[in-house]
């Protein structure tokens, strides 16, 4: 399966592995998963700039389910977005 993870999400993976719930860790450990990181997380980390609705976008676009632990998130699945918390 295909997910796309958020900022937050990649940053805790790399460093804080402890933040994220066990569900959340299998799917990103699972070696048949394909995980994708959207240039505007790349961005965002770099800049400091907030681009969640273009992270958004790239999940809705491409219909890959979105891995985040942003509580803002989930009023996106009104719109169609597939959302993973971390919780």
């Amino acid at each position: 399966m295909r997910y796309i993870v958020d900022t937050h999400i990649f940053i805790w993976y790399a460093k804080k592995r402890r933040n994220l719930s066990r569900d959340v860790l299998a799917i990103l450990e699972d070696f048949d998963n394909q995980i994708y990181l959207s240039s505007e997380s790349l961005r965002e980390f770099v800049l400091l700039w907030n681009s969640d609705h273009l992270i958004i976008s790239h999940a809705l676009c491409n219909g890959i389910p979105l891995i985040s632990d942003d509580d803002k998130f989930p009023f996106y699945r009104g719109q169609g977005l597939e959302l993973i918390e971390n919780s």
